[in-house]
């Protein structure tokens, strides 16, 4: 680099004060050739559902996107800038559960971008994948890597990467999504209709190119039950629903939640319980409302109620060992526990236990109301996945 003329520079700067950022600009104007471009890189995650969430770890993810981005945006506004890059996250597009403070602060990114359009200014916001080598999510545990590629969305190299970033300095994009994505895999997921709008276009090409038929297979789960004795039955069923809890939560495999923990504590939002529910369904062959976490929040409850109720199998006497020696909790009380957390729910979440509840007190049958055969066993999606 210093044979082609090229000086690099690396100083510390705290981009989420507003002074330490003046300080670095002044010595840059002091010291170097004149600014002609900035690119805002700073990033911090802080992962949790939204009810363990607090303002401390919303100002922690906030500052260094949103606030580091506010300050080199009013205060480079007097130069001629060629660039203005920030790199925001493909979380601002497809959502990515328990992180809903990064998703907030990269789409905070993104309307910067087409604010500083708007005033004829440079702007430019790439809602980027996971890159493949470094970056965050190079650090990221197996598990949720694994959870993003069932999805169908793969990694970034390295190299793909920074040749993307020189098209786009030389395109006139406002917003661009760098992401590989296999989307006939990722529309396989998502019913026709429920994908985001801005995504319809595509989801109806991917789909008429698979011949219009989501990914399915046989619902392997009631296959099993039917295979095995009515005493095992509620205990396999449990034992499924546990690992597949560990794969929408990205936990650690080897060491499966607990069955009579309530579920909002495992880490279930809506999105996560959207995902499960989706996994179940395609198991057993027969649609599952989401809505049924609030009636059945422990995964032992929840498969009593698949087996028994909706799949109509006969069970013994046997029940599920207590997982973890965590002794089982009353549900009512953890019934109770959900509607005390009602503030921390979104309107989507809280507008369709309302409207289950109403269905069950309309029909004294919840399993009429909230569930029911699918000959298709088709997906079904939260309002929230789709913002």
């Amino acid at each position: 680099m210093d044979r082609a003329g090229v000086r690099v520079s690396v100083r510390g700067c705290d981009v989420s004060s507003r002074d330490a950022v003046a300080e670095l600009l002044s010595a840059v104007g002091q010291e170097m050739p004149p600014l002609r471009g900035i690119f805002h890189l700073a990033g911090v995650l802080d992962d949790g559902v939204l009810r363990e969430q607090s303002r401390e770890r919303f100002d922690r993810v906030m500052a260094a996107k949103v606030m580091g981005a506010w300050h080199l945006h009013e205060l480079t506004a007097d130069l001629p800038l060629d660039h203005f890059v920030l790199f925001s996250s493909a979380a601002s597009l497809l959502g990515s559960p328990g992180q809903g403070n990064y998703a907030a602060a990269n789409a905070f990114l993104d309307g910067l971008a087409h604010q500083r359009r708007s005033e004829h200014r440079p702007g430019l916001s790439i809602n980027w994948g996971s890159w493949a080598e470094v970056g965050m999510a190079a650090r990221l545990k197996d598990s949720q890597g694994n959870r993003w590629s069932e999805a169908g969305i793969g990694w970034i190299d390295l190299d793909r990467a920074l040749h993307t970033l020189e098209e786009l300095l030389a395109d006139d994009s406002v917003q661009v999504g760098v992401l590989p994505v296999n989307w006939g895999k990722f529309f396989a997921r998502i019913p026709a209709g429920a994908e985001p709008a801005w995504l319809s276009e595509m989801a109806r090409q991917a789909r008429a190119a698979g011949g219009g038929q989501q990914a399915s297979g046989p619902p392997v789960l009631l296959e099993k039950l039917k295979e095995v004795t009515p005493g095992e039955r509620l205990e396999l069923a449990t034992n499924f629903f546990r690992q597949q809890a560990a794969q929408v939560l990205a936990m650690d495999e080897s060491q499966l939640p607990d069955a009579r923990r309530p579920l909002n504590e495992l880490g279930f939002d809506s999105l996560t319980g959207v995902e499960f529910c989706n996994r179940v369904a395609r198991a057993i062959g027969s649609h599952l409302n989401p809505t049924l976490l609030f009636d059945y929040p422990t995964l032992e409850s929840l498969a009593g109620f698949v087996v028994k109720d909706l799949l109509h199998l006969e069970v013994g006497a046997a029940t599920v060992a207590p997982t973890d020696g965590v002794e089982a909790l009353n549900e009512d009380a953890i019934r109770e526990q959900t509607l005390d957390n009602v503030e921390s729910m979104s309107d989507e979440e809280i507008d369709a236990l309302v409207m289950a509840q109403l269905d069950r007190l309309a029909t004294d049958d919840p399993s009429q109301s909230l569930v029911g055969p699918s000959a298709s066993s088709g997906d079904v999606t939260s309002q929230e996945s789709r913002r």
